[in-house]
């Protein structure tokens, strides 16, 4: 208990905002603690003083409880497990439990009795506080007397409470002080000891008044409440005293935290909160950095790369599961930081460490935002211009940004690590997941990504390195063992040798950092009494997956299966991977089930009072399973709690697997805000009522949790509130602070899974229906019913292109002409807003083939492409609209009328070396001039290995030189070839 309320204090004092530390004081000091260690040197020194005084009873006892570990360093002497030494301790025999109680309580009087004995005049100052310490006084020294006066100032607070008339013959007094006992015996009974009566024990009142007495030197702000007796408590009520203490309380705090806001900094952008979780990933990752042979080896290949200013291609790290790539990329990252070399810039990514990497979208949002940013800050005449949120429109703009560092001179490095994990929620065709990488990078650019040796993609991964590449090899064992020794030393142990030939012996010659981080995990809690016989009962194997299991199985026995289960489970079903502690503990709280089996096993009362998960049960998992659990950055910038590798987070998944459906309904009625108030949980509102600002944590994670336990029509009723719209759908998400494109792609992904489970009709009725709703409740302004109007067109616009749906775009179309009347009786046929919507409804039409003489599409002849749609008649007839590019000249040239020798200047003209364009089979002869009506017909344009082959020399041509027209597409005939549309 004493490790974790440590741990929490520290974690308070680095995170909290304003007010880090309430100290509480009344007139009771305590008793003193067992202390769970004694250093070696101490311990012998209360063995000699015991020996000298001829207690050896004592003694005895002494070295029955406390055994030395070696493996410390410095040595200690560690209490041991109470039921290690009194089995029926944990008995579910409850006679024999509480004899074993009683045995215990009488051995800590014992043991406490001696230290007092042996510290008290025997030993030195400091020695005597530290073994005659109550935990008030443990507390203290934690909490306030390691910090400086300033900060003790701005960051503490302490509560007294004093009593001036304590009654002793009051047996109420008696709970609120410290005791001492006065006996006598009674000369008819000699054998019987009676109580005759009790006074204030002055030594431990003197503690108490000692540290009461150092508040004031150490600026620490004082409130102080003075009371006759306990009695006077009583007669006021205490509740009513309750409340006045807790209204104090809480004044304190919200002034502090006011107090704090005006002096703190601004919040940080999306861009910035997503750029420092993922520096703040690889400088945890440099940590675990291990200069094994073959983790330098893979490093110095890629150093070497870095070096080669002729290469050109992108660079692939790769190693299976937990070979360490993630450290590999951080440290690479790490070394080219501390080169500060002039006009370069390097950025790093770790895939699926946040929803910010987790899909395409979101990866290449991420990057594009940042390297406007970095050129932005180099140069103030820059003018960028507004991101595509779509995938297929990011992939294509990717390279171009890319080249702006080029156009500067500016060297940058992009470091992408877990490529292999990106998410396919935005794409249409897996072929397309990889298309944004350039297979040839622009001058002054490197790429460095890594994958799993394993995974599915690995294939496409190392094709678009074009022989760039290296894997990471498993450790040898002498690297295994210097990384278990060197992090062991970091915590203060170490192993004995016959433990390292043990561990040795379990793990072969070879292992993955990952195993030799389990490892190391493993073996930092072994003492050095562990021998042969107690090693030989903990197996060892040189597998990550079974010692990530052995782990949890360790975890589970501790703490309780169900419980673990539970908590776990939530932490897996979190749509980010993560959730806060608040969260967390509420949802847990709302879990009738395990509040009522933990009713059972803790001490009576605990959840009568306010039923709630206890707090220190999730905080002793935290501190115990510190190898297992990290705090990372979800997309809004909140900090979460989440597993430390993917590895682990699969393993505990597969252990609530059977519930997962369960766990995600409760998620989904707690971010849904149906908590109940007794549990004094969040109310998940959508809109915080004080800033109002967007519940982002609510709206990633309701319609996720959802989608789960397929409660389609909830997620109907969330995903058509306008306010929904409003924060998700605007294309650049401004009004939810989301990095553009972020929102509008999930919403647009939800309401695609919502119509294809439920075959309901188009989103458009669903919409008006929410807008008629929103009308006749607020009686809005006609600016912003107008508003409403168009944001609610656009979206469905956006949703009927992105899914095909021809209705869908006619629809908003009828809507926007609504809207266009509106406008123009009340603006006027020039106003800007008139102008802008009769555009909205010209690229409705041009979609749905009703304007300017096209020939209209039917109902579903959308087909997704990666540049635009094909558009298709009933009798099979073909509307083609060729994509067009603007040469330098600004004439408009289609591509279907380049010859391929015109193609080749072109490419002789790009910017970024091309290797030269093969001409299609039939066209070797069509060297020069317009190809003609018959010499196009000799072209087989749908041989599929042509097209393969030239798919990426058009799209370096078409978007490296031009601004494609909206909504336009190159359309290839289908038949023989393989229908992939340029």
């Amino acid at each position: 208990i004493e490790g974790v309320r440590n741990a929490e204090i520290k974690k308070c004092r680095q995170t909290s905002v304003g007010i880090s530390y309430v100290q509480l004081f009344g007139d009771r000091y305590g008793p003193n603690v067992l202390p769970t260690v004694i250093p070696h040197s101490a311990f012998d020194k209360i063995m000699c003083v015991m020996e000298d005084a001829g207690h050896l009873d004592e003694v005895v006892l002494f070295t029955k409880w406390y055994h030395l570990d070696e493996n410390a360093v410095p040595a200690l002497y560690k209490l041991q497990p109470i039921n290690s030494l009194i089995s029926d301790y944990l008995s579910s025999n409850k006679e024999k439990q509480q004899l074993a109680e009683l045995e215990w309580q009488e051995t800590v009087e014992k043991l406490e009795q001696s230290l007092s004995f042996a510290s008290e005049g025997h030993m030195e100052e400091n020695w005597r506080e530290t073994y005659q310490t109550s935990e008030l006084h443990s507390e203290f020294k934690q909490g306030l007397l390691q910090l400086e006066k300033e900060e003790a100032n701005a960051k503490c607070l302490a509560f007294v409470r004093e009593f001036s008339d304590l009654d002793f013959n009051q047996i109420v007094s008696l709970n609120y002080t410290d005791v001492r006992e006065e006996t006598t015996r009674d000369p008819a009974n000699p054998g019987e000891q009676v109580h005759l009566n009790f006074s204030s024990d002055a030594v431990r009142k003197q503690r108490l008044d000692n540290l009461k007495g150092r508040l004031s030197g150490m600026g620490v702000k004082v409130v102080k409440s003075a009371l006759g007796g306990p009695m006077d408590i009583l007669k006021q009520n205490e509740n009513n005293y309750l409340q006045g203490f807790l209204d104090t309380y809480c004044s304190e705090m919200i002034s502090s935290m006011e107090k704090a806001a005006q002096t703190k900094d601004r919040d940080p952008t999306p861009l910035e909160a997503d750029v420092a979780a993922h520096i703040s990933i690889a400088t945890e990752n440099q940590n675990y950095f291990f200069n094994a042979r073959n983790a330098i080896n893979a490093a110095e290949k890629v150093f070497e790369y870095l070096d080669d200013k002729r290469n050109t291609s992108p660079f692939y790290l790769h190693g299976v599961c937990g070979s360490g790539k993630s450290m590999i990329m951080s440290h690479i990252l790490g070394e080219i930081v501390n080169l500060k070399t002039e006009n370069s810039v390097a950025m790093v990514r770790f895939v699926g460490a946040g929803h910010s990497t987790s899909t395409g979208i979101e990866l290449l949002s991420s990057l594009c935002e940042q390297i406007i940013s970095i050129i932005g800050n180099m140069d103030p005449n820059f003018e960028p211009r507004e991101l595509p949120h779509t995938f297929e429109d990011m992939a294509h703009t990717f390279p171009k940004i890319l080249r702006l560092f080029s156009e500067r001179k500016t060297n940058a490095i992009l470091l992408i690590d877990g490529l292999d994990c990106l998410g396919m929620a935005d794409v249409s065709d897996t072929r397309l997941l990889f298309s944004w990488l350039p297979t040839i990078l622009p001058k002054c650019v490197k790429i460095i990504f890594s994958g799993d040796s394993e995974a599915k993609s690995h294939d496409a991964l190392a094709s678009l390195a074009g022989g760039n590449e290296v894997k990471v090899n498993k450790w040898e064992i002498a690297d295994v063992n210097r990384f278990v020794e060197d992090k062991l030393a970091l915590r203060g142990r170490t192993i004995t040798p016959e433990q390292t030939n043990y561990v040795d012996k379990s793990i072969g010659d070879f292992a993955t950092p990952l195993t030799a981080q389990l490892i190391m995990h493993e073996v930092a809690s072994w003492p050095s009494y562990l021998g042969n016989a107690e090693l030989l009962r903990i197996p060892l194997r040189n597998s990550s997956a079974w010692l990530i299991d052995k782990m949890l199985d360790k975890c589970e026995k501790k703490f309780g299966e169900i419980v673990v289960r539970i908590i776990f489970g939530y932490l897996y079903c979190a749509m980010e991977g993560g959730l806060t502690t608040n969260e967390l503990l509420d949802v847990l709280s709302l879990d009738d089930r395990l509040l009522n089996m933990l009713a059972r096993l803790l001490p009576p009362g605990c959840l009568k009072l306010q039923r709630r998960f206890p707090p220190v049960i999730w905080a002793r998992i935290r501190q115990d399973c510190a190898d297992i659990l990290q705090t990372k950055s979800s997309a809004d910038g909140t900090i979460v709690w989440a597993f430390s590798h993917s590895a682990i987070k699969e393993a505990a998944g597969k252990r609530c697997q059977k519930i997962q459906k369960n766990l995600h309904a409760n998620l989904a009625d707690y971010f849904g805000g149906s908590n109940r108030e007794d549990r004094y949980c969040d109310p998940q509102n959508l809109v915080d009522e004080i800033d109002g600002k967007p519940n982002l944590r609510k709206i990633m994670e309701y319609p996720y949790h959802l989608v789960k336990c397929e409660e389609w029509e909830r997620l109907c009723q969330f995903l058509s509130n306008l306010n929904v719209l409003d924060v998700l759908g605007n294309r650049g998400s401004r009004r939810s602070s989301l990095r553009p494109g972020t929102g509008r792609s999930m919403l647009l992904e939800l309401w695609s899974v919502w119509q294809k489970n439920t075959k309901a009709g188009d989103i458009c009725a669903v919409y008006l229906k929410s807008l008629q709703d929103w009308q006749d409740e607020s009686s809005p302004s006609v600016r912003d019913n107008n508003r409403r109007m168009k944001s609610v067109a656009v979206f469905v616009k956006d949703y009927g292109k992105e899914n095909s749906d021809a209705k869908c775009v006619k629809n908003a179309a009828d809507l926007l002409r609504q809207l266009l009347e509106r406008e123009k009786s009340e603006f006027g046929d020039d106003h800007p807003a008139v102008i802008s919507t009769t555009r909205m409804i010209e690229g409705c039409d041009l979609l749905t083939g009703d304007g300017g003489g096209r020939k209209r599409a039917p109902s579903g002849g959308f087909r997704r492409g990666s540049v635009g749609l094909n558009f298709k008649e009933n009798k099979g007839e073909e509307v083609t609209t060729p994509m067009k590019f603007k040469n330098p000249g600004g004439a408009e040239s289609s591509l279907h009328n380049l010859t391929p020798k015109a193609l080749e200047k072109k490419i002789e003209e790009s910017p970024i070396p091309i290797s030269p364009i093969v001409k299609p089979p039939g066209a070797e002869d069509c060297d020069g001039g317009d190809i003609s009506e018959s010499q196009m017909g000799q072209i087989d344009v749908t041989n599929s290995s042509w097209v393969a082959s030239k798919l990426d020399h058009y799209k370096e041509i078409v978007h490296m030189e031009s601004e494609l027209t909206h909504d336009q597409v190159i359309s290839q005939k289908e038949g023989q070839g393989t229908g992939e549309e340029l």
